[in-house]
Protein backbone atom coordinates (compact mmCIF):
# COMPACT_ATOMS: atom_id res chain seq x y z
CA UNK A 1 0.00 0.00 0.00
CA UNK A 2 1.28 3.63 -0.76
CA UNK A 3 0.87 6.24 1.56
CA UNK A 4 -0.31 9.62 1.07
CA UNK A 5 2.71 11.76 0.32
CA UNK A 6 4.64 8.85 -1.30
CA UNK A 7 5.48 8.98 -4.99
CA UNK A 8 5.14 5.58 -6.87
CA UNK A 9 8.02 5.72 -9.87
CA UNK A 10 6.85 4.22 -13.07
CA UNK A 11 9.30 2.32 -15.51
CA UNK A 12 11.21 4.86 -17.43
CA UNK A 13 10.17 7.56 -15.95
CA UNK A 14 13.80 8.79 -15.50
CA UNK A 15 14.37 8.23 -19.04
CA UNK A 16 10.83 10.25 -19.64
CA UNK A 17 12.09 13.28 -17.88
CA UNK A 18 15.37 12.98 -19.62
CA UNK A 19 14.14 13.32 -22.92
CA UNK A 20 11.57 16.22 -21.91
CA UNK A 21 14.35 17.95 -20.23
CA UNK A 22 16.21 17.49 -23.90
CA UNK A 23 13.26 18.41 -25.85
CA UNK A 24 12.08 21.06 -24.07
CA UNK A 25 15.92 22.47 -24.47
CA UNK A 26 15.84 22.15 -28.34
CA UNK A 27 12.40 23.64 -28.66
CA UNK A 28 13.40 26.68 -26.70
CA UNK A 29 16.88 27.01 -28.58
CA UNK A 30 15.28 26.45 -32.49
CA UNK A 31 11.77 27.31 -31.95
CA UNK A 32 10.55 23.79 -33.03
CA UNK A 33 7.54 21.74 -32.48
CA UNK A 34 8.13 18.70 -31.11
CA UNK A 35 5.79 15.91 -29.84
CA UNK A 36 7.06 12.73 -28.34
CA UNK A 37 5.59 9.67 -27.07
CA UNK A 38 6.82 6.95 -24.21
CA UNK A 39 5.93 3.35 -24.48
CA UNK A 40 7.93 2.47 -21.40
CA UNK A 41 6.87 -1.38 -21.72
CA UNK A 42 8.53 -1.27 -25.11
CA UNK A 43 11.94 0.90 -23.63
CA UNK A 44 11.11 2.91 -27.09
CA UNK A 45 10.04 7.08 -27.30
CA UNK A 46 8.58 7.52 -30.46
CA UNK A 47 9.00 10.89 -32.39
CA UNK A 48 5.56 11.91 -33.40
CA UNK A 49 6.42 14.93 -35.14
CA UNK A 50 9.28 17.48 -35.67
CA UNK A 51 8.56 20.62 -37.14
CA UNK A 52 11.15 23.29 -37.69
CA UNK A 53 10.01 26.36 -38.47
CA UNK A 54 9.93 27.68 -41.97
CA UNK A 55 12.58 30.33 -41.24
CA UNK A 56 14.55 28.02 -40.18
CA UNK A 57 14.92 25.22 -42.69
CA UNK A 58 17.88 23.60 -44.04
CA UNK A 59 20.51 24.45 -41.81
CA UNK A 60 20.33 21.11 -40.02
CA UNK A 61 18.68 21.28 -37.49
CA UNK A 62 16.25 18.55 -37.64
CA UNK A 63 19.12 16.75 -38.26
CA UNK A 64 20.61 17.43 -35.00
CA UNK A 65 17.53 17.10 -33.23
CA UNK A 66 17.49 13.04 -34.30
CA UNK A 67 21.55 12.94 -33.43
CA UNK A 68 20.67 14.34 -29.90
CA UNK A 69 17.71 12.26 -29.55
CA UNK A 70 19.92 8.77 -30.81
CA UNK A 71 22.96 9.90 -28.23
CA UNK A 72 19.89 9.99 -25.24
CA UNK A 73 18.69 6.92 -26.67
CA UNK A 74 21.74 5.49 -26.18
CA UNK A 75 22.49 6.14 -22.99
CA UNK A 76 19.25 4.88 -21.63
CA UNK A 77 19.39 1.78 -24.11
CA UNK A 78 16.23 2.48 -25.50
CA UNK A 79 14.40 2.65 -29.12
CA UNK A 80 13.47 5.19 -31.26
CA UNK A 81 10.03 4.92 -33.41
CA UNK A 82 8.58 6.94 -35.70
CA UNK A 83 6.88 7.37 -38.85
CA UNK A 84 7.83 10.28 -41.00
CA UNK A 85 5.57 12.14 -43.21
CA UNK A 86 5.54 15.70 -45.61
CA UNK A 87 3.02 16.87 -43.31
CA UNK A 88 5.06 19.82 -42.36
CA UNK A 89 6.95 20.12 -45.83
CA UNK A 90 9.40 17.31 -45.26
CA UNK A 91 11.56 15.24 -47.86
CA UNK A 92 10.37 12.04 -46.85
CA UNK A 93 13.06 9.84 -48.83
CA UNK A 94 15.75 12.09 -47.74
CA UNK A 95 14.82 12.28 -44.03
CA UNK A 96 14.22 8.23 -44.01
CA UNK A 97 18.01 8.11 -45.84
CA UNK A 98 19.18 10.28 -43.30
CA UNK A 99 17.46 8.26 -40.17
CA UNK A 100 19.16 4.98 -41.99
CA UNK A 101 21.90 6.18 -41.47
CA UNK A 102 21.40 6.93 -37.78
CA UNK A 103 20.86 3.67 -36.95
CA UNK A 104 17.02 3.69 -37.79
CA UNK A 105 15.61 0.34 -40.19
CA UNK A 106 12.47 0.24 -41.99
CA UNK A 107 9.30 -1.69 -39.99
CA UNK A 108 7.39 -2.73 -42.62
CA UNK A 109 4.55 -5.51 -43.25
CA UNK A 110 5.69 -9.35 -43.76
CA UNK A 111 3.29 -11.47 -45.94
CA UNK A 112 1.69 -12.59 -42.72
CA UNK A 113 0.49 -8.80 -41.94
CA UNK A 114 3.37 -8.39 -38.97
CA UNK A 115 5.81 -5.74 -38.83
CA UNK A 116 9.07 -6.93 -39.21
CA UNK A 117 11.36 -6.81 -37.81
CA UNK A 118 9.88 -5.17 -34.99
CA UNK A 119 6.54 -6.73 -35.14
CA UNK A 120 5.54 -4.83 -31.25
CA UNK A 121 6.00 -1.44 -32.58
CA UNK A 122 3.70 0.11 -34.90
CA UNK A 123 6.03 2.93 -36.54
CA UNK A 124 7.72 2.65 -40.01
CA UNK A 125 11.02 3.30 -38.87
CA UNK A 126 12.88 1.79 -35.82
CA UNK A 127 16.18 2.44 -34.15
CA UNK A 128 16.93 -0.47 -31.98
CA UNK A 129 18.37 -0.18 -28.49
CA UNK A 130 21.80 -0.57 -27.88
CA UNK A 131 21.35 -4.17 -26.78
CA UNK A 132 19.54 -5.00 -30.01
CA UNK A 133 22.16 -4.08 -32.07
Amino acid sequence: MVELGQVTKLPGSDVWVDFNALAGNLMDRHGLILWLAHEPMLKTVVIVNIAVPKSRRGRGIGRLVIQKFCDEADKHDYRLAGSPTGEYGTDVERFRAFCTKQGFQPNTWDENGNRTPHPEIAYTMVRPAKEER
